[in-house]
Formats: structure tokens, sequence, C-alpha cells
């Protein structure tokens, strides 16, 4: 969508030092990146690895529009159908461990819950692809996730400035002096005879449109629940003992629901000032570190 919309054009991006999976008994681990830290993780036991290796391999020889790719197995060549079969069946002929099968699913494919047991492979096999060619999309990079320099806070703030260009106008609530110009009850959402949002009202004048946007409280009971978003967001002194014995500044940690004891994954994302969203003072010895943690629940 940034792309599309050339919105992208308006922010820096930096990649994220590090990626890492949380495990039961208070012990992060990062995710192997190479072979060679593969077979250097205790994440997995030897044979696991070598299973894992060739189904990783497997993984990437998939063509998606090709089921001849979708043969598999070393020595009978069986051809999957990836486009009927469940998640529940494509891991039940891999017969991998249920870590690997988590750690595949929650922390490559990026499944915040259990629910790929019921969705096609093909789907499971084109996520995981994209975790492995986001991780090897730019020269240098030692994870597959990009963050915006100055924080989250710029995808806003280069939408107003793309819609600037194209004459639009963005207004924050503040009149020129400063105080608020809509008060509780002044800025309403206007519906067509169908019941959907058709513009929002203003006093006496309505600004007719084809989508709102906004926060439930603005559409007067006409929205449904489906869900929650926790999120929490903590200064800490420094980084993770982990972060810092790799020498990343920023990392991405997912805790898989099995291993957290939850229903959905829980993330946490460390950045800092390489990323400029703090400042360090050259007198303080300490890293200024921010954690953001979110949960759909």
């Amino acid at each position: 969508m940034l792309i599309h919309t050339n919105v992208a054009n308006y922010m820096e991006f930096k990649p994220v030092d590090g990626s890492y999976v949380y495990k039961a008994g208070g012990k992060v681990h990062k995710v192997p990146l190479t072979p060679k830290e593969a077979m250097k993780s205790s994440m997995l036991s030897l044979t696991e690895k070598t299973r894992m290796a060739q189904f990783t391999m497997w993984v990437g020889s998939v063509k998606k529009d090709d089921p001849r790719s979708w043969r598999a197995g070393t020595i009978s060549k069986t051809t999957l159908p990836l486009d009927t079969m469940t998640g529940a069946e494509f891991f039940k002929y891999w017969k991998l461990d249920s870590g690997t099968v988590e750690f595949l699913t929650h922390v490559c494919a990026l499944y915040r819950d259990d629910s790929y047991v019921r969705r096609p492979a093909l789907e499971i096999v084109t996520r995981m692809q994209l975790y492995l060619e986001s991780r090897t999309r730019f020269a240098g990079m030692t994870s597959p996730y990009l963050y915006p320099l100055y924080g989250l806070g710029e995808l806003p703030q280069a939408f107003a400035r793309l819609a600037a260009v194209h004459g639009g106008t963005y207004m924050l609530n503040r009149d020129l002096d400063g105080s608020p110009v809509f008060g509780p009850d002044d800025l309403t959402v206007e519906y067509a005879e169908d019941g959907t949002a058709a513009g929002v009202r203003v006093g006496d004048a309505v600004a007719r449109t084809k989508l709102v946007i906004g926060d439930p409280s603005y559409f007067g009971g006409n929205t449904a629940k489906r869900g929650s978003v926790v999120r929490a967001i903590a200064i800490l002194a420094d980084r993770l003992p982990e972060m810092e014995k790799d020498g990343a500044t920023s990392g991405q940690v997912i805790f898989p629901a099995g291993q957290a004891g939850r229903a959905n994954d829980l993330y946490l994302f460390c950045c800092s000032a390489s990323h400029k969203v703090c400042r360090v003072r050259a007198c303080v010895s300490l890293s200024g570190v921010l954690f953001s943690v979110g949960v759909c629940v």
C-alpha cells in the first residue's frame, strides 16, 4: 500500500537488526539466519535441524503456479496437493516436531494463533517464502523486518504530506489560536438511506465521501466489536541481553501463544536511537531503548 500510493517516497526506513523468539522458561533465542547459525542454535535437536533444513530448502523451491514444483520427499517423490490439503495434513506429511511446526508457523509464517491447521497448505508455504525473501531483499539484512525512521507516527504524517501535494487539507481539531474547533457533539458521521456512512457533518455543513474512517466512538453505536488489541510501551535502560550480545540496537521478539500461555501470540518490538525514536545524552552511559508490546486477544 505504501508503495502503490507513493507514500513510501515521503518516509525513510531502516532494517530491524534482529529477530528473536521466546521459549517457555524465560529463554529468548535468536532466529537463525544462515545454515551455520541454524546448526549452532539450541532451539532444535540435531536430527530436527536436518529435517527443518530439508523442509526450508523445499519451501524455497516451490512455485505457486507450477504444481510440478510441489513434489516433495527425499526418496519417494510425492506431489502434494497444496491447494486442497490443510495445514494439519501438510505438517503431518513432513513429520516435523510440534516445536518446529510452532516455530515455522508463528515466527516465519507469522500466524498469530493456530488457525493455520485449517488453512490451505499453499497459503502457509507462500507466507514462509515471503519471510525468506524479505530477509534477503536488501544487502546486509539481519532480519526480515523494516521500521520507519522517527517511529510509526511517520505513517499518518507521510499520508498528510502526499495529500497536501495533491491539494488536500489536513486538520487536527485546532483553530489558528490553538483552541479546539470541535466540541464533543459538533462532529458527527452522516449516513445514507441504506445505513452506510456517507460523510461527516460539522454544524450545518456536510462533507460527502464514499468512505469514513474513524474511532468507534464517532459512529454512535453502529459498530460491532470483533476483538481487542492490548498494547503497552516501556522505556528501559538497555537492550535485551540477547540483543546486546549480537550488537543489535533493534529487534522483534515473538512470544508464540503456546509458550506464553495465551490464545494469541504476543509481539515485542525494541527500537532505540538508531531508528531515531529517542535521543541519548552523551553523559549517560546507558542507551535509551523503547519497547512496544502488542498482542491481539
